[in-house]
C-alpha cells in the first residue's frame, strides 16, 4: 500500500472552508460576516425565523426588543461580528419577548446555533 501524506478523496462532495493535511499541515479561517451565517446550515433559517416572528408579534413587543433583533441582523452580516454584542442584542429580544414564546424562542435557538460556532 503507498503512503498518503496528503488527503485522497474518492466519490462524494467535499465542502470546506480550509482543509489542510500532511506534516505540519495547517488550516486557518478569519472570516465573519456572511460566513457566519453561511458555516452552520441553521444560522440562515434560525435568523429568519427570528426576524419573522419580531415582524409578526411587533404590537406585542417592546420597541427595544424589536429593535435588538434587526441589530442582531445587522451585526452578523459585519465582517467581524462582535460575539458579545450579538449574544447581548438576544438577550434582549429574549428578557422583552416576555411571553411572546415565538419571539422568545427564536431568539433563544439561534443562541444556540451560534454558540456552537463561537
Amino acid at each position: 500500500m503507498n503512503r498518503n501524506d496528503g488527503i485522497s478523496i474518492s466519490g462524494g462532495n467535499v465542502t470546506s472552508t480550509a482543509m489542510a493535511a500532511g506534516r505540519n499541515a495547517r488550516a486557518t479561517v478569519n472570516a465573519g460576516g456572511d460566513v457566519v451565517v453561511a458555516a452552520h446550515p441553521d444560522v440562515a433559517p434560525l435568523l429568519q425565523a427570528l426576524v419573522a416572528a419580531l415582524g409578526e408579534h411587533a404590537a406585542e413587543l417592546p420597541a427595544a426588543s424589536v429593535e435588538a433583533g434587526e441589530e442582531v441582523a445587522t451585526e452578523l452580516a459585519q465582517p467581524e461580528p462582535s460575539r458579545s454584542r450579538v449574544k447581548e442584542l438576544l438577550a434582549r429580544v429574549t428578557e422583552g419577548a416576555g411571553s411572546v414564546t415565538a419571539v422568545a424562542g427564536a431568539a433563544e435557538a439561534l443562541r444556540k446555533a451560534l454558540d456552537t460556532l463561537w
